[in-house]
C-alpha cells in the first residue's frame, strides 16, 4: 500500500522537536563544559543525546503525546507517541540510518527493524531495488520474524493506545551545527514508504545561541562503539524497556 499522505505534525511540533536537537548541539554541552572545566571531551558524543531526550520530554508534556524511555543494551532512548495520529517517532543520525539500511547480513536485530515492522503494509516508493536474499541472514526468516516481535513488543508494550505507522526523524550536524533533518516512514526492510525534508524548520534565531564554539567538539564522536552483552537487561523502574542488546553500535541511534 502507498502511504499518500503527510506525517501528522503541526510545524510548530516540528520546529520544537529540531529545537530540542539544536540546543542540546548548541547549548546545552558548550554550557555544561563551561559550568565543570574539563580537561577533555569524551563525554560529548553522549551528553548531546542525553540533552535531546530530556529536551524532548520536556517539551512534549502535553496530554497529545506521550514520550517514553526506551532502552536498547546500554544505549537509551525516546519514543514519542501521537495519541491523537496514532504515530511513533524516534531520533537517529542519519549516517547511522545510512549504515543500516547498507547492512549485507543481518545476524541481529536492531530497534529501528522491529519499529519500522509497525509499517508492514506500506510500499517502498524509492524506486530502489533492494535485495533481501534468504542467504544475507545469520537468521532464518522465521527466526528473524520472531525476534522482531519480540522485541517490538518490548518497546511498545506502556504506549496508551493504537499504533499506526512509525516514523522515524534522522538528522546530520557539522562540529555543534545542524545542518539537515529528514523524516522518514519506512518500511519494513527499512526502504522508505514516504520521505519529508525538514530543513525549513532549522533556524538560526532559537533562544541563547552562542556565535562562536568555546570549545574545540571534535565531529569524529559519531564513530564511538561500546562492546554489549547478549541477553535481556533487567528491567528498572525508571525506565520503560530494556530489551535484548545489539552489538551493531546500538550507541549511535544515534
Amino acid at each position: 500500500m502507498k502511504f499518500d499522505s503527510s506525517i501528522p505534525l503541526s510545524d510548530k511540533e516540528k520546529g520544537r522537536l529540531i529545537e530540542s536537537i539544536y540546543n542540546a548541539y548548541k547549548n546545552d554541552v558548550r554550557e555544561f563544559l563551561l559550568e565543570y572545566e574539563l580537561e577533555t571531551h569524551n563525554c560529548v558524543h553522549f551528553l548531546r543525546w542525553d540533552f535531546t531526550n530530556t529536551n524532548i520530554i520536556r517539551g512534549f508534556q502535553s496530554s497529545h503525546f506521550q514520550c517514553l524511555k526506551a532502552k536498547r543494551g546500554p544505549w537509551r532512548f525516546v519514543l514519542i507517541y501521537d495519541k491523537e495520529s496514532g504515530f511513533l517517532y524516534s531520533l537517529m543520525r542519519e549516517k547511522r540510518f545510512l549504515e543500516l539500511q547498507g547492512r549485507v547480513n543481518k545476524d541481529r536485530v536492531h530497534y529501528v527493524d522491529a519499529l519500522a515492522s509497525l509499517n508492514h503494509d506500506l510500499d517502498d516508493s524509492s524506486n530502489i531495488e533492494r535485495v533481501f536474499a534468504q542467504d544475507l541472514f545469520d537468521m532464518d526468516g522465521a527466526q528473524w520474524s520472531g525476534e522482531v516481535q519480540t522485541v517490538l513488543q518490548e518497546l511498545i508494550m506502556s504506549i496508551d493506545g493504537p499504533i499506526k505507522y512509525y516514523g522515524l526523524i534522522t538528522f546530520s550536524s557539522e562540529k555543534d551545527e545542524i545542518t539537515s533533518v529528514t523524516a522518514y516512514i519506512p518500511t519494513t526492510d527499512l526502504g522508505i514508504a514516504h520521505q519529508e525534508n525538514w530543513n525549513e524548520y532549522i533556524t538560526a534565531d532559537f533562544s541563547n545561541t552562542y556565535e562562536e564554539s568555546a570549545f574545540p567538539i571534535d565531529s569524529e564522536d559519531d564513530d564511538i562503539q561500546i562492546g554489549l552483552r547478549d541477553g535481556v537487561v533487567p528491567q528498572q523502574e525508571e525506565d520503560l524497556v530494556q530489551p535484548k542488546t545489539d552489538e551493531q553500535k546500538e550507541d549511535d541511534e544515534g
